[in-house]
């Protein structure tokens, strides 16, 4: 069966090829060619042509639900024919409810039809979902340690990072600290960012290992250029307090902002409390309480106790005291001493 485009779409494809051409060098006339030869049962060619819909609809920035539904169509079709990179990806939609409902079984079922094949990608987020118990899939460490050997065996950076955590975390094997900066480190010197932070907090924390600021400050900076959000966030905390790196507000806040702007709430917090002191920046209340806001939203105690001050204050806000007790409440039921206080101050 043939399917045509909607001329609207054909033009968003345009639009898409012509900007990305580095990366995606098909012109309109290889576009046209691979959905020939995908209509003729070509599992790659199925493939290629479902990312080509599903990367139109991405640069378009909104949905186009006939184009997304033709375009998963495509996927099954090349992934009902074992091509190992339409099998992960379509169980990648389902563990995520991108472009089809969610449905973790059915995830995991395209996960081991792809580790079946032994498909490294798919091993490791089977591994994963035996690790967690999700999917259906009864939970066994030691299988999901097995399905991240065989991983590492293809030379999969994301499984040596899996298998450092379950060493690091005594899951499914006995905890082992140097067994577990063996392979965290390994992952970490070919870039994986999760590898590189959770090897720099144990370097910060010292335990089990011997404390290593510098390192851990190393790593974290690799990690946070590479835009780990977390390592972004703790890079901030020790420019702050100077945790092996000489003090520096002014870093502190860059990289504060930096994991804010992802939506990171306790950065959020963290950036509002430099702008409402000054520090590494120009004091600035509104400024402030534009992100303590932000971090209040996610249910950041102290942003929601901070927050209550400068309405209680009127810094950068109205002045507002039923504002700033309904603040000082939220914080108060997640435990807030400060914010315990000052209801008992306002006697509310």
């Amino acid at each position: 069966m043939k399917i045509s485009l909607p001329l609207g779409f054909l033009c968003i494809l345009i639009l898409f090829l012509t900007l990305r051409d580095e990366l995606y060098p098909q012109t309109v006339t290889d576009l046209t060619k691979i959905q020939q030869e995908a209509e003729k049962g070509d599992k790659v060619s199925q493939y290629k042509f479902a990312t080509q819909l599903l990367a139109g609809l991405s640069v378009a920035g909104k949905g186009n639900e006939k184009v997304e539904k033709e375009a998963i169509q495509w996927l099954k079709k090349s992934a009902e024919q074992d091509y190992p990179e339409a099998v992960q990806l379509l169980g990648l939609f389902y563990s995520t409810g991108k472009h089809v409902e969610y449905d973790a079984k059915q995830a995991a079922q395209w996960f081991a039809k792809g580790a079946k094949q032994n498909y490294a990608p798919s091993l490791v987020s089977l591994g994963k979902y035996y690790l967690s118990g999700t999917g259906g899939v009864e939970k066994n460490e030691k299988e999901a340690l097995n399905l991240f050997q065989k991983a590492v065996e293809l030379k999969s950076v994301e499984a040596e990072y899996e298998i450092g955590r379950m060493y690091a975390l005594g899951l499914g094997v006995n905890k082992d600290i140097p067994t577990a900066i063996k392979h965290l480190n390994s992952a970490a010197n070919q870039a994986n960012n999760n590898a590189a932070f959770d090897l720099a907090i144990l370097y910060l924390k010292g335990v089990e290992v011997e404390k290593d600021l510098k390192k851990a400050n190393e790593l974290l900076l690799a990690a946070a250029n590479r835009n780990h959000v977390p390592a972004q966030y703790q890079l901030a905390l020790n420019y702050q307090f100077g945790f092996g790196i000489e003090k520096n507000p002014a870093r502190a806040a860059m990289w504060n902002r930096r994991a804010a702007e992802e939506n990171f709430g306790l950065a959020q917090y963290m950036l509002g409390v430099a702008y409402a002191n000054g520090l590494g920046v120009t004091k600035d209340f509104k400024e402030a309480a534009k992100w303590l806001r932000k971090a209040a939203d996610q249910k950041i105690p102290e942003a929601q106790f901070t927050l209550g001050v400068l309405y209680e204050q009127g810094l950068g806000v109205t002045k507002d005291e039923a504002e700033a007790i309904k603040l000082y409440r939220q914080a108060s039921e997640q435990g807030n001493e400060k914010a315990k206080e000052a209801l008992k101050r306002l006697k509310k």
